[in-house]
């Protein structure tokens, strides 16, 4: 039975109404997470790969609620779960928060940290979501398990509001990096209206955005050196494959999971089959694994359809976090640049948060289309761009804004806008 004692261990702002510092920089994402602070209706669920900043971004919400007097301390219960943890933790956690701390006559704020540890911790928070809805403001983070996606229906859909966190964007990276003059140079290229002077101030950016897509990728690395910044990109991604896959969900085949993501690192962006996968394992555990790589952030599918909602029986794409791309790629490496900017394209993609797909037949293709806003974009990570037909004819014909993400190039020719990568 969880004692009192121990739920004051992770709140010393209960008796001191201090919290310890948070890293000051934030995240992009901070300032929609925090719109939502005194919403109460909905929880937040942020989710996202190892060491993108998840818990930071909390441990930032709950210092500004406090900074700005939004709430008393007694009124804010931060609890982070363990490997170890089970669902009776929550309950303990919670029932001993409300008996004994909180003023049920107040609102209040509830931050799980690494909620997924405790299996089936959705049934849990489900609960205590109705019984406390409108009361409590839940904001959890973690993976979602397997049954949360395969069982909508069954966990808290329609009770929270998902957000991903990402690796840093490059005007991220620039700000981290404290490099006044590049990070100056970026935001002048946005409002510099002389075509020819953008176009070569974008050409300049070419080797930070290189270098940030090598090494600047976590908050953590930025500022290191390239070994201390490889050393801590290899370690991050084998904890994922080991100790995270290990704690969050049930791994029969360690090995296969591995390979798996080593493949896709090998032919990211490439048309994935699952019977062509599965040749030492069955494809139902294919299949569970390839929903882990994704969970965890390691691998993102993009589906065949203009339709988002049309994903049973179409072509599916694996890109690997852009983070992890260009570890030990056995690509050259203006290959190995290009495949990590799709994937980098991607994720800035997604964070819109809304569905992406790809458009593939026999052999023509477009690389991403957001359905919905109507956009198709290629990604042409290279000085020789070509004619981009297969884009026009399929923006024409569907109606689509096009565009193509290139290295430097930066105009619009005959309705196709040309933006560099480091800008988008």
């Amino acid at each position: 039975m969880l004692r009192i004692d121990q739920l004051y261990v992770q709140n010393p702002h209960w008796n001191t109404g201090l919290w310890p510092k948070a890293p000051t920089y934030r995240r992009h994402l901070f300032v929609k997470l925090w719109n939502h602070v005194e919403q109460m209706k909905l929880m937040i669920y942020l989710i996202g790969a190892r060491r993108t900043g998840k818990s930071v971004l909390l441990r930032q919400i709950v210092e500004n609620l406090l900074d700005r007097k939004i709430t008393s301390p007694k009124q804010i219960l931060w609890w982070e779960f363990s490997a170890d943890s089970t669902t009776k933790d929550i309950e303990d956690v919670f029932e001993n928060y409300y008996r004994e701390i909180v003023d049920p006559e107040q609102a209040a704020y509830v931050f799980f940290d690494e909620v997924q540890y405790a299996d089936g911790y959705e049934v849990v928070i489900k609960q205590l979501y109705d019984l406390y809805e409108g009361r409590i403001k839940f904001f959890l983070t973690g993976s979602l398990s397997l049954s949360y996606k395969r069982r909508m229906q069954e966990s808290m859909l329609g009770r929270f509001l998902p957000y991903r966190l990402f690796p840093l964007s490059f005007e991220e990276y620039l700000e981290l990096l404290n490099d006044s003059v590049k990070l100056s140079q970026y935001k002048r290229i946005k409002s510099e209206e002389n075509v020819a002077i953008k176009k070569h101030m974008a050409s300049t950016m070419s080797n930070s955005f290189r270098e940030f897509l090598a090494w600047g990728r976590f908050p953590e690395t930025v500022g290191r050196s390239q070994d201390s910044a490889g050393l801590y990109l290899d370690t991050t991604a084998s904890l994922a494959l080991g100790q995270d896959a290990f704690s969050y969900f049930n791994i029969h085949r360690p090995g296969e999971l591995t390979n798996l993501y080593e493949y896709f690192k090998v032919n990211s962006g490439g048309i994935i089959s699952i019977s062509s996968l599965a040749k030492n394992a069955s494809a139902e555990t294919i299949s569970n694994y390839l929903d882990i790589l994704e969970l965890m952030g390691l691998v993102y599918f993009v589906y065949n359809s203009t339709n988002p909602i049309a994903k049973n029986n179409v072509a599916r794409k694996a890109y690997v976090n852009s983070a992890f791309y260009l570890r030990a790629t056995k690509h050259n490496l203006s290959t190995s640049f290009g495949f990590a900017t799709e994937s980098y394209i991607l994720e800035r993609l997604l964070e819109r948060g809304q569905e992406v797909t790809f458009w593939h037949n026999r052999r023509q293709e477009i690389d991403f289309l957001l359905p919905r806003e109507k956009m198709a974009f290629e990604v042409k990570f290279r000085s020789q761009l070509g004619d981009p037909k297969v884009l026009k004819i399929f923006a024409q014909k569907n109606n689509f804004q096009s565009t193509v993400i290139t290295l430097d190039t930066w105009e619009t020719k005959e309705g196709i806008k040309y933006l560099p990568a480091c800008l988008f």
